[in-house]
């Protein structure tokens, strides 16, 4: 998890409403998979 913060850091946390959205369906890892 603590990667894909860095990765959320180096875009200016484009993906963070993404990665919410993919918790609330429960599937954060394929979300992690998506953008690592």
């Amino acid at each position: 998890m603590q990667r894909f913060l860095n990765i959320l850091t180096q875009n200016n946390y484009k993906y963070d409403y993404k990665v919410l959205n993919a918790k609330n369906f429960g599937v954060p890892q394929n979300a992690i998979v998506l953008f690592c």
